[in-house]
């Protein structure tokens, strides 16, 4: 199927309604290069442990209200690569039917573009879920480079590399993945000559450690171990079982909250600090080999949460899940800016078009209903144009978080509403004013005072999560 649709990238690319430059056109002036930093599950209050992500945060936009619509890896780095929502481009889990690896169109991505438009792209790191597993041979239309492992990956892994298995990478410190893809992201760089170039670049850091058995936690680099040992524990006002029970979905009213729990998120969020402190000495590497004309962004796929609500991961729509650091350098522009619009993870490829000079129209994704190219939903980031809410929507095969429609306004209301086949949560609602509840404790949802408020939050959710997850259904 992954060859058809590759074989359909190549149609699309003489479609008339495409308009490609040639590769010289696209060098005269130089384009400017681009490296995109993706890091899986990071907070966006964890930059403390990541010294050369704050300076180039000096050295450029920190996007203070930077959120991802669907917190959850796959369709969050789909969004990434398309510019797309869940409800267009189709994917919405980490697995098939609607999610995964197999479950995305990836025919027509900002690496196609890119890529008719004379860059070298390269990736290396984590691609989506289910990838490598069955399909080392398959390379995604678009990649000159391409190194790629599945998730949670720090030792012991085989990587797909160039359409083949490459050789075992075993538990030696040398084979910890972020020091690999970091000697490879290098010799990529080296190797594109006067040619603009790509990359994408996502460790496996912060996530936990893919296969472990019980309790798991992120692999730091060896050098980094304990680092954040003492560490004094995370106890905000949400922590635990603070919320008062009837302001809680069942399926996190009905979770335990023991002292073993509690120590394994004291650990889980230990080691995810100390791992990003590998991810920060590659960014390091980096910066120090690239020429000065290229955007540098620093991003992850989604938040995380560490015991807010009874939670230790993604998924869920709470401020820690949805919100994410994102931090870009542009190759002329001022540096230590704060930036405070609402910007999305599907806003990066419409910012990158136009770095680059390429048309805002120009077709990024597949849609999902139509089967036909269609151009990115998001804002460019250096443009005036800002949003005054944005979609959450959520859907995934695991059956612990039901699928929810929500939104989140630019002036800090945040609705969810679940609807998922025969969920005991169907029809359950939250409402928080985070700007005066930034933990999201009061739950105002049957609060009469702020009745209306529902009321337009719902009419706007169904307005902008449209089409809806699978199986879900609006009701009274």
């Amino acid at each position: 199927m992954k060859r058809l649709i590759a074989m359909f990238a190549l149609f699309v690319g003489a479609m008339p309604w495409i308009t490609l430059t040639t590769a010289a056109t696209a060098q005269t002036p130089r384009s400017p290069n681009i490296i995109v930093v993706m890091t899986d599950d990071q907070r966006w209050d964890t930059l403390r442990s990541m010294p050369n992500v704050k300076a180039l945060a000096r050295e450029g936009v920190t996007y203070t209200n930077a959120f991802v619509p669907n917190s959850l890896c796959c369709p969050s780095r789909v969004a990434t690569l398309t510019g797309t929502n869940s409800h267009t481009n189709g994917v919405w889990g980490n697995s098939p039917p609607f999610g995964g690896f197999d479950g995305f169109d990836d025919g027509v991505s900002i690496a196609t573009v890119l890529h008719d438009h004379g860059y070298r792209t390269s990736f290396v790191g984590k691609y989506l879920n289910g990838y490598p597993q069955d399909h080392f041979r398959y390379v995604p239309p678009g990649w000159d480079d391409w190194f790629a492992f599945d998730t949670g990956t720090f030792y012991d892994y085989f990587a797909a590399v160039d359409g083949r298995r490459s050789v075992f990478h075993g538990s030696d410190p040398g084979d910890y993945s972020g020091r690999v893809m970091t000697r490879k992201a290098i010799s990529y760089i080296d190797a594109a000559g006067d040619r603009p170039f790509f990359l994408y670049f996502a460790p496996a850091a912060p996530h936990t450690q893919s296969g472990e058995e019980g309790p798991s936690a992120a692999v730091p680099d060896p050098r980094d171990v304990d680092a954040y040992a003492g560490i004094q524990p995370w106890r905000p006002a949400s922590y635990g079982n603070r919320d008062p029970s009837r302001d809680l979905p069942q399926y996190l009213r009905d979770r335990s909250w023991s002292r073993r729990q509690r120590n394994h998120t004291d650990l889980l969020r230990q080691r995810q600090l100390e791992s990003l402190i590998g991810v920060d000495r590659s960014v390091g590497k980096l910066l120090s080999v690239i020429p000065d004309n290229t955007i540098v962004v620093f991003m992850s796929d989604n938040g995380y949460l560490w015991g807010e609500h009874r939670w230790h991961s993604k998924l869920v729509p709470y401020e820690e899940s949805i919100r994410i650091p994102l931090v870009i350098r542009y190759p002329h522009g001022p540096g230590g800016v704060v930036d405070d619009r609402l910007a999305l993870n599907i806003d990066l490829v419409p910012t990158i078009l136009g770095e680059v000079g390429l048309d805002a129209a120009t077709p990024t994704a597949i849609d999902f209903a139509s089967g036909l190219p269609v151009p990115p939903e998001g804002l460019d980031l250096r443009g005036s144009e800002r949003r005054t809410s944005f979609p959450l929507e959520h859907w995934d095969d695991d059956l612990v978080v039901p699928g929810y429609c929500g939104i989140r306004t630019a002036d800090g209301w945040m609705y969810a509403r679940y609807w998922d086949r025969e969920s005991p949560d169907n029809g359950f609602e939250t409402l928080y004013d985070v700007g005066a509840d930034p933990f999201t404790t009061q739950n105002l949802a049957d609060d009469p005072a702020s009745a209306t408020m529902k009321r337009f939050l719902r009419t706007e959710t169904e307005r902008l999560c449209a089409p809806a997850p699978p199986f879900y259904e609006w009701g009274p």
